[in-house]
């Protein structure tokens, strides 16, 4: 009987000691979830105001390249300023006709 009841304390003991760690596991991740969230809205705010020209670069080299003028920005100029050519070639694929 002694056994039965040090065998139950320890049982106890161990599950105490996991939903400690449970509930510290649960605290790290609300921490970093939050962390996570100012971080990324700080920065949304602060770039929000700023253009970003690069899907409108991508869009231009897909529309030349839809319409035959090539894979280019400007007719005429050859120049590699995309920084995305497989996902220009896929809007242009999309775009183009038939």
């Amino acid at each position: 009987m002694h056994i039965d009841g040090i065998l139950m304390r320890r049982a106890q003991s161990a599950i105490s000691n996991v939903q400690s760690g449970i509930r510290l596991r649960v605290g790290v991740t609300a921490i970093a979830r939050a962390w996570a969230l100012a971080v990324s809205s700080v920065l949304f705010t602060y770039l929000a105001a700023r253009g970003y020209d690069d899907p409108y670069i991508t869009f231009r080299y897909a529309q030349n390249l839809a319409e035959g003028a090539g894979y280019v920005y400007n007719v005429g100029e050859r120049v590699q300023s995309t920084t995305t050519p497989l996902f220009t070639v896929l809007l242009a694929l999309a775009r183009a006709p038939g």
